[in-house]
């Protein structure tokens, strides 16, 4: 055998041997995370799942990154070896038994035979990884809408520049609450919840005694998720559900994430955010949270669309909140965070101008929650007693807020970001599987005018989403503006129709994915001012 047929044969065994370790660990990759992912995050859009992978590492939670490593990383590693060895073994036999006969005529059809099978596969698992995709990730649907085009979202956006937004001679402030995977299921079933006990008694009472708006006659709130396809698109996590409520609209996958959501460009830079407006109003914009606000892009868009004030994990040793080096969960525990919102909120409001205070928890974040000191052993489930502490301390910071002199002109706003991604809580008491789960909603002290209008006969039987929070939440403040529409939001004191209310949720689910040159060219698109 001359050095050129050596060379060819082995440039076809190195190819051979890749090709192999390739589709195996592309279909370990796809078999093993998506499962991994849904058993971690729960009902997760596949835009939230692209998002996440195009942001940095930075702020993230060690014990996630070491559940990927165990439950996701490990598995395709050792799948990929094992298919690496599979491969060889195959070929050996194909050495044994053919390739030195192959000259033989009679062998050349089962050599060819165990050639193409050696092809085949790994082309077969390739198919059969992707047809083992869970269902919960509605993949089908969401490849149909991608090749798919929608002039929705134009047709249904109202521009904030458009709206002559007014407000009022005295302004409010707005303080801001985003309660990490704050659901109205876990109030209990006979007040519009679905957990057996009422583990939100006091967001439930806030809920009761101001303003909630709800999908029933009951304790209610935003729908998220349709029944067939799974979580609207650009929905269902944090970064998405602050777009949802700040922007009135959807979070979906650009089709440029270096220039969309990356580098030096905003996110979103062709949308306004209630931050945009209320800077334009000589507000000061700060936002709290307590874990490196870099992740996720929460930095990111708040410093774009708004100029905020950026306080987190960073800052907290210098403003005297922790120590040096102090990191629990995500940061630090929302015992920390509400202390150090009361010492911002008090500064502040010393300033001679209007202030919005926006606020993320955190100990609620999946999985099972973060037990801190202030928890209770009340119940069987670690997430219910963190869920129940986390109720605790929001309506005693409410408490606080409503103490302090500045509340009388303050209007606070309580929102959960999305449904939870504890997806074994519900089955520890078998959730109903035709209950619709809400993300939470409560808003206190709105404007005077509001309340002396009795605009909250609306408050009930409303389909609606988290898009209808944004100029919701500017109303309250008593802020006016023409055609009772910001973004894709409806103003819910209005009593106008939402989005889900004219269209139907099917008809808005199955439209928000698909492509919106609108949605990529005027919302998503370049931004050269924000180099």
């Amino acid at each position: 055998m001359n050095s050129n047929n050596r060379y060819t044969i082995k440039i076809t065994v190195i190819a051979y041997y890749l090709a192999w370790a390739v589709s195996v660990c592309v279909s370990s990759t796809i078999l093993i995370g998506s499962h991994w992912v849904v058993n971690r995050f729960g009902n997760i859009s596949i835009d939230a799942i692209i998002y996440e992978l195009s942001q940095s590492m930075e702020g993230v939670d060690s014990a996630q990154i070491r559940n990927f490593v165990i439950w996701c990383l490990i598995p395709i590693i050792i799948s990929t070896v094992i298919g690496i060895l599979l491969s060889k073994f195959f070929y050996r036999i194909y050495l044994r038994r053919f390739h030195k006969q192959a000259v033989k005529s009679s062998m050349k059809g089962q050599k060819r035979a165990l050639q193409s099978a050696m092809c085949l596969i790994p082309i077969a698992l390739l198919c059969v990884s992707v047809i083992g995709i869970p269902p919960e990730l509605h993949l089908k649907e969401y490849l149909l809408s991608y090749g798919a085009h929608s002039d929705f979202i134009e047709e249904n956006y109202f521009d904030p520049d458009d709206a002559e937004i007014v407000f009022p001679d005295t302004k409010r402030n707005l303080i801001y609450i985003v309660l990490e995977s704050m659901e109205s299921t876990y109030a209990s079933k006979e007040i519009g919840g679905s957990y057996p006990d009422n583990i939100i008694l006091n967001l439930a009472k806030l809920a009761d005694d101001n303003t909630s708006f709800s999908n029933t006659d009951q304790l209610g709130g935003a729908i998220q998720r349709s029944p067939t396809r799974g979580n609207l698109a650009g929905t269902g996590w944090t970064v998405g559900g602050l777009v949802n409520e700040f922007m009135g609209l959807p979070l979906k996958t650009p089709d440029d994430m270096e220039t969309s959501y990356g580098g030096d460009y905003a996110l979103l830079p062709g949308a306004i955010a209630l931050g945009d407006i209320l800077l334009e109003n000589a507000y000061t914009n700060e936002f709290l949270c307590g874990s490196d606000a870099s992740f996720g892009g929460r930095r990111e868009f708040f410093r774009d669309h708004g100029d905020y004030i950026i306080k987190d994990l960073l800052t907290a040793p210098a403003d005297g909140i922790i120590e040096d080096g102090y990191k629990v969960w995500w940061g630090f525990e929302d015992e920390k965070l509400f202390k150090y919102a009361k010492k911002e909120l008090t500064t502040l409001s010393t300033r001679n101008q209007p202030f919005n205070f926006t606020m993320l928890t955190a100990d609620t974040h999946f999985e099972d929650g973060y037990v801190c000191r202030l928890c209770e052993d009340k119940y069987d489930s670690q997430y219910a007693n963190v869920i129940a502490c986390s109720d605790r301390q929001v309506a005693g910071f409410v408490s606080w807020v409503q103490q302090q002199d500045f509340y009388e002109n303050t209007t606070i706003v309580i929102a959960g970001d999305h449904l939870t991604m504890d997806t074994n809580f519900f089955e520890t008491y078998n959730l109903d599987k035709d209950y619709i789960q809400t993300v939470y909603n409560v808003i206190i002290n709105p404007a005077p005018a509001l309340i002396a209008d009795d605009t909250t006969i609306y408050k009930k039987n409303r389909a609606f989403s988290a898009f209808d929070l944004f100029p919701t939440t500017l109303t309250a403040m008593g802020a006016t503006f023409s055609g009772n529409r910001l973004g894709l939001g409806t103003d819910l004191f209005s009593g106008s129709p939402t989005i889900i209310e004219a269209d139907g949720i099917e008809i808005v689910s199955a439209e928000l994915p698909k492509k919106s040159d609108f949605y990529n060219e005027r919302l998503l698109g370049k931004n050269d001012s924000t180099n």
